[in-house]
C-alpha cells in the first residue's frame, strides 16, 4: 500500500513516469507544491524589465508562474498560449545564462516546456489506481 504523507510526495509519485531528469522533476514538484506567486501583470512587460536588468529572481518567477498556471489552470492562458510559453522559455533560458549554464535544469525546462507541461498535466490528472 502506498502512503503519501504530503503534497510533495503525491506530485512526485504522479510525475514519476514523465521523461525528465531527476532534478527537473524535483524542481517541478517544488513549483507545484509551494505557494507559487502567479503574475497578474503583463508577462511581456515583466519579462522586458527582468531581462533588461538580468534579474534572476524575476525571470525565475515568470517561468515558474507560467509553469504552475499551465499545469494547474491552463484555461487562464489558452488565448495567448504561444506567447506565454515563449516568454516562459526565454525566462528559463535567462536563468540558465545568469547561472553561467552550470545548472542544466533551466535549459531542460526551456527546451521542452510545452511537452513537459502536457506530460506533467496528463500524469497528474489521469485516472490513477493506488
Amino acid at each position: 500500500m502506498l502512503t503519501i504523507k504530503c503534497l510533495d510526495d503525491w506530485f512526485a509519485f504522479r510525475i514519476e513516469s514523465v521523461e525528465l531528469s531527476t532534478e527537473a522533476k524535483a524542481y517541478i514538484v517544488g513549483v507545484l507544491s509551494k505557494k507559487t506567486e502567479v503574475i497578474e501583470k503583463s508577462l511581456v512587460l515583466e519579462y522586458a524589465c527582468a531581462r533588461s536588468t538580468s534579474d534572476f529572481v524575476r525571470l525565475q518567477k515568470i517561468g515558474d508562474s507560467v509553469l504552475f498556471v499551465s499545469i494547474i489552470h491552463p484555461e487562464f492562458i489558452k488565448q495567448e498560449l504561444d506567447l506565454t510559453y515563449t516568454i516562459a522559455k526565454l525566462s528559463y533560458y535567462g536563468c540558465h545564462r545568469i547561472l553561467d549554464r552550470k545548472w542544466p535544469v533551466y535549459e531542460e525546462l526551456a527546451d521542452g516546456l510545452p511537452t513537459i507541461i502536457d506530460d506533467v498535466r496528463n500524469s497528474l490528472f489521469s485516472t490513477c489506481v493506488l
